[in-house]
């Protein structure tokens, strides 16, 4: 582990078991930046817990603990929940860029990579990072990824958007963060937006948070009566961008009186 000292620059950290990649994005990176590289997931989340981390660039495939296993400990833990990451990957499938945007990665890049592609890429996150810190958070909860897509499409714009496509990976998250609102899918497998909305409904914690249930069934009725808590609000699926827009910022109005 090594880096170089500022108090001005943003700081990346980059995460590959290779050396010579490392030695590579140092050499690209560091007129502009405090580069900071490792060799190893846990040693990626020992540093963030010591020093504060602009950016981490996250190799997917390494031995012992891979990029996703990498990404899941940095967001449990509280220096490590809100940092960028930028998934780095030779796996160019379009299942490595679905599980990526699933698990909450901030963007991906595929290798090789060239130094314009590295640069700008990096500006793009650490500008959008700036620029979205004072923003409401949400929570789309859906187990089809295609969807949490299209409504981060929307949202994207004025809000920061955390996606996640299962009822498990939704109450761990819980378990650890507040966002100020969550929008979830009734149609989830065995009746789990029950649970997960009797969960939320449960946590004193979350007693401020609305919830926006999306449903697909257009008799409201029956998903009325099949649930045991209820939301603050339903759309029914699919959404518009004006409909999802007036929604939130009407429940959050209500959330506030």
């Amino acid at each position: 582990m090594s880096e170089l000292s500022s108090n001005t620059k943003k700081r990346i950290l980059i995460v590959d078991d290779d050396q010579e990649i490392l030695d590579i994005y140092r050499l690209y990176l560091e007129p502009t930046y405090i580069v900071a590289t490792v060799s190893h997931g846990q040693f990626a989340i020992d540093y963030v817990n010591e020093y504060r981390t602009d950016l981490i660039l996250l190799d997917v495939v390494m031995p012992v603990m891979d990029g996703f296993q990498t990404l899941q400990a940095l967001r449990s833990t509280p220096e490590g929940a809100k940092i960028p990451v930028i998934f780095v990957t030779g796996k160019s499938s379009r299942n490595i860029v679905l599980e990526s945007i699933s698990v909450g990665v901030d963007g991906y890049l595929l290798k090789p990579i060239v130094k314009d592609q590295l640069l700008s890429k990096v500006n793009e996150m650490l500008v959008r990072q700036s620029s979205v810190s004072s923003r409401k958070t949400i929570l789309a909860i859906d187990d089809d990824v295609t969807y949490l897509r299209i409504l981060s499409n929307m949202l994207k714009d004025s809000y920061n958007v955390v996606m996640i496509n299962s009822v498990k990976l939704a109450m761990d998250y819980l378990s650890s963060f507040t966002p100020d609102i969550i929008l979830m899918d009734y149609q989830m497998p065995l009746n789990s937006s029950n649970t997960l909305l009797g969960y939320i409904k449960n946590m004193t914690s979350l007693d401020n948070v609305p919830v926006i249930m999306l449903v697909g069934i257009k008799d409201k009725n029956i998903v009325v009566d099949n649930l045991v808590k209820q939301p603050d609000s339903y759309l029914l699926k699919p959404v518009s961008k004006m409909d999802i827009t007036r929604t939130i910022v009407s429940v959050l109005r209500n959330k506030q009186k």
